[in-house]
Order: structure tokens, then sequence, then C-alpha cells
């Protein structure tokens, strides 16, 4: 840069330019407030003085001296607005000013300059760019603004716009992952995948683009996973968190990245890589400041993987690391109230039911303070029963419970909670049962059994309803006084109990680990079996009873002769899924700044 004649206004100005895209900020401001005081004690240079005064601004912008910039936009744009020809220096100055006001907090005030820089775009030739970035912008503000409808259109016209301009790549990139945000926010999660796709893609073209690679990667796998495909989630958040440590200032990020790669390999079946996983992503959590929220997060999941191996009063102190965070931070009753009733059923696994039952009040109590239901309040209802029908002569109270857990669900009706609701009415049959409400019983158990035509429903949960709806007609069949009818409806319990009791079996040969395992049995697979050796002795079938009492004392093979009809049947049953499942956490999707570009410079 050569020397600044300090008494040439114009030479000053040209040099504050060439200062301004080089950053040389502090200088470039210097030149353009000396230039201007020149220009000012010039006839005519009203023009001149405008692209000063916003030249100027954009050097203050850029410092961050946001108060100082606004009024010298205002100045040069009313500058501007008293000279012919001067729209593009209008529509820069109203473009930066809806920067300003933004970054200032006042998000309102920004989408009428917006509208009015594009309005005079679009009559000047060749601002196809400006006009692609004004659009990208407005739609950027509108979404902020909670305008999610009006700014998909925006979005996808300044894509448009830029898919014509050679050298946009990382504008086209941008505009696709806010598209995906916005999609997001309008509840059309599917349509996302292949506009990350397409921004990733771009990314990988331009340098300096690994973080908004690894944004990309992560929201990707973020939205498969609520899509239900966690088998693909896992290597894009191997991808991700590889990026992520190449850069600095991202252990924020990269903690996120490793606690939803720990709920994704508990997801698959994995649960003892999760723990460390999520023990580094604490670990980066408490270096950075304002995290809480996060750690909590990260601590209660922490317990959930420790209590699927059985270290149940390890996991109590982590829940209650995680409450003490929640409990000093607003707006978090949702978190508490989920930790609350983790932690009461940790503490009624323990056998402590009275203060499980107290702890499961109190979430409850926050639940209730929630404007809309909420399916983990259905879930806390439903341990309450469980803890209630624990402790003997509570069953009106769990049913009660069990009955409200079933209406919050009704609420919605969503896909996404069929295997609760299957699990409600199945709690509810039995609950029917001991109260000898057969024919309530019945209904809820037949609903239980509807429920798993649907082709989500895993084969785990198919056979429990199939192992209420046998203990339901057992007790039918003993409440009948006809002999005939009574072997008739024991034979088709049996018919249902069966086939789950080998599932069952089965299925606790496929746990690698010993404490799912043992729950396993306790839970789900004595109960099943000893249903179907009743059953068997009950109806005289001593083939049956005997290789049944073999195979719970021996093996657990999968297929064998079941003599309960006049032809031996064969019964294949294929490993069950994963059963134990972490609490999902819902990440934030990644933002790009809402008004990403850079200010325009004023050209003279």
């Amino acid at each position: 840069m050569s020397a600044p004649n300090h008494d040439d206004p114009d030479h000053l100005f040209h040099e504050g330019v060439e200062a301004l895209q080089q950053d040389e900020l502090p200088q470039a401001a210097a030149l353009f407030r000396r230039a201007l005081e020149l220009y000012k004690n010039l006839y005519g240079t009203e023009r001149q003085q405008a692209a000063c005064l916003g030249n100027l601004a954009v050097a203050l912008l850029q410092l961050g001296q946001l108060t100082e910039a606004e009024p010298l936009y205002h100045q040069a744009l009313a500058l501007y607005e008293q000279i012919d020809g001067t729209q593009e220096g209008q529509a820069n100055c109203l473009n930066n000013l809806a920067i300003t006001v933004r970054r200032l907090g006042r998000v309102g005030e920004a989408e009428p300059l917006l509208r009015r820089a594009l309005a005079l775009y679009e009559l000047i030739d060749g601002t196809e760019k400006d006009q692609a970035r004004c659009l990208h912008n407005l739609a950027n503000n509108l979404r902020r603004l909670g305008r999610a409808g009006e700014a998909e259109p925006l979005y996808r016209q300044a894509l448009a716009l830029y898919e014509q301009i050679d050298g946009t790549e990382r504008d086209q990139a941008n505009c696709l992952f806010n598209l995906t945000t916005t999609l997001h926010n309008l509840g059309r999660e599917g349509e996302t995948e292949p506009l990350y796709h397409h921004a990733l893609a771009l990314y990988e073209q331009i340098d300096g683009t690994e973080e908004n690679q690894a944004n990309c990667l992560h929201n990707l796998a973020t939205t498969l996973h609520n899509l239900g495909r966690e088998g693909e989630t896992e290597p894009l958040l191997r991808r991700a968190l590889a990026l992520y440590e190449q850069i600095d200032g991202t252990e924020k990020d990269q903690a996120n990245c490793l606690h939803d790669l720990a709920i994704t390999v508990r997801r698959l079946g994995r649960a003892g890589e999760a723990e460390p996983l999520l023990r580094r992503a604490l670990a980066l959590y408490e270096q950075i400041d304002g995290t809480q929220e996060y750690r909590a997060g990260c601590l209660r999941a922490l317990a959930q993987a420790v209590t699927g191996e059985g270290r149940l009063r390890e996991a109590l102190d982590l829940y209650r690391q995680a409450l003490a965070l929640y409990g000093a931070l607003a707006n978090t009753h949702t978190d508490q109230a989920a930790c609350l009733t983790d932690l009461a059923r940790t503490t009624a696994d323990l056998e402590h039911l009275p203060q499980a039952e107290t702890l499961y009040h109190q979430a409850l109590a926050l639940y209730d303070t929630l404007d809309e239901a909420h399916e983990d309040h259905a879930r806390c209802l439903q341990g309450l029963a469980t803890c209630l029908t624990q402790m003997g002569n509570r069953t009106k109270d769990a049913q009660r419970a069990l009955e409200k857990a079933l209406d919050i669900l009704d609420q919605d009706n969503k896909d996404e909670t069929l295997t609760q609701r299957l699990d409600i009415l199945c709690d509810l049959a039995r609950a029917d049962l001991f109260t000898n409400d057969h024919v309530l019983a019945r209904i809820h158990a037949r609903h239980a059994l509807i429920l798993t035509r649907n082709p989500t429903i895993s084969e785990a949960d198919t056979h429990r309803a199939n192992t209420t709806y046998a203990a339901v007609l057992r007790a039918q069949a003993h409440a009948t006084t006809d002999p005939a009818r009574r072997r008739d409806t024991l034979a088709r319990a049996l018919d249902h109990a069966l086939p789950a009791a080998l599932y069952d079996d089965e299925r606790r040969y496929q746990l690698t680990s010993p404490a799912k395992r043992r729950a396993w049995t306790h839970n789900r697979a004595q109960h099943s079996m000893n249903q179907a050796l009743t059953l068997a002795a009950e109806l005289d079938n001593a083939p049956l009873l005997a290789e049944l009492v073999a195979k719970w004392r021996t093996t657990g093979t999968l297929t064998t002769t079941t003599p309960t009809t006049a032809d031996p049947d064969t019964l294949t049953r294929a490993p069950g899924p994963a059963l134990i499942m972490p609490h999902p956490r819902t990440t934030p999707l990644h933002t790009h700044p809402l008004l990403h570009n850079r200010p325009h410079t004023h050209y003279k």
C-alpha cells in the first residue's frame, strides 16, 4: 500500500478501500474518517461522503463497534436518497444496517430493511449475487422470528440464484444447510437428508470448511436417528468427531458428538463402549463455562449406562449429581422430571420402594407444571404403577396411574409411542386380573395384541402381548365350570404362551451383559416359562412339560418340537433386538449465523 496523501480525499478513500479489503480495519476506519472530513469541505461531494460513511460503518461493524456503525449507515442512506442513480449504494446501506440491528438484538427491525434492499437490487442489472444474499439473509431473519413457513421459499429462491453464479459454492452450501434447519422447524425432517448430502459435497470442495462439514455430518446423524435409522448414524458421528478434534474451539461440539455416539452404540447393543465415550464428553463439558445443562444430560446418560451394567448404587450417585445441576438451572422441569423418574426406577430396583414412590410423585409434580402432555410423563406413571404393585395392596392406585398414562399417550396417538402403549395395556390387563375383572383384562390384552400388527412393534414386544393374553385366557378358563370349554381355553392360552416362552428363553442367551441377562431372566423369561409349564401341566401334556423343564435347565436352543397339536410344529425364532434402550436425547442442531455474509463495501 502506498503512503496516503493526507490532503487528497480521493486518494485517502481508495487507500481505505484497499485496507478494508485486506482486513486492516483500524487503518481503514482512520482513512475513511480523514477522507470524510476533507469531502465535507468540498462542494458537490455528497456521493463521496455517502460512500465514506458507508465504508466507515462497514469497518466499525467488522470491528464489533455496532452502536457506532448504526448512525453512520443512517447518515449514508440519507445522502444516497438525495442522489440519482445510487440505488445500489442505498441497497448496500439497507442490507448492512439490517445486519447491524440484527446483531444488536433487534431482529424485528431487520426485516423491513432487507425487503427494501431486495426491492432495490431487483431494479439493478448484474446484482443477482446481491439479490441471493439478501434473500438468504431475509430467510434467516424470518426463521429466527419463528416464521419458518415464510423462510422456506426464500431459501429456495436464493439457492436458485446462487446456482446460476460461478464461485458461490460456499453460499450454496450455507443456504442448503439453513434450509435443512427450516425444514426441521416445520416438522419435515424426512426431506432434509438429500440436502445435507448436497451441502456436504459442496463443503468438501472448499478449503477451510472442516467445521461446516462436521456440523453437516452431526446434523445428518441426528436426522437419521430421529428417522429410526440408528445403524447409519455411527460412521457419520465418528467422521464428525474426527473433524471437530482437528479444530480449535470446538470442545463443546466434540463433547456433544461423543455423547451422541455413546447413545448410539448403546442402542446398537454395545453398551460397554458407551461409558468411556460419556466420560470423555463429561471431562470436556467440565472445562467449558455455561454447559451445566449438557453436563447434567451427560451424567444422566452415564447413570443409564452403569445401570445397564448392574452398578445401581453408582447410578444413584450420578443421577443425584445430574439433578443438582438441573435444579440450579431455569426451565429444566422436563429434564428434572425425567431424571427423577430414572432415579425412582433405580431406587425401586434396589427394593427401596417407599423412597421410590416419593421420587415418582416428585417427578409427577413437575410434569403437572408442563403445558403439554409428554410421553415421559406416561413413563413416570408406568414406573409408579410398577412400584405400587410391588408394594402390595396398591393395585387400584396402580390401575389409576396406568389409565392416566394411557390417556396421555392417546392424546397424540403417535406411532413412536406404540410400544409404550402396548406395555401399559399389558400392565393394565394383569392389574385387572389381580382385581378379578376378567372382562376388562381381556379388552386390554386384546388391544395390546392388535397393536402387534403394526410392523414397528418388535418381536420381543409381540411375545409380551401374547404372554399377557395367555394369562387372561387361563384366568377365564379357571372361571368356567364347563370342562370341555375350560380345556379348549387352556389350549388356546398355551398356543399364545408357548412361542413367547421359547423366545424369552432363547433371548437370555443373546445378552452379553450379566446384569441384563439376570434382569431379562427375572422379569421376562422365568415368568413366561412358568406360565407355559403351568399350562402344559394343566393340560396333562407330559412330553411338552418334560421338554420345557429340560430346556429351561440346559440350553437356549431355538428349535424344538412342540406336541401341542396332532402334527408337530417346528418353531424357529430369530434373535431378538436389543431391549435395554437409553433415554433419547434431543441434540440441538448446529446452525450457521443467521446473517452470515460480510457487509458490502461501498465503492465510489
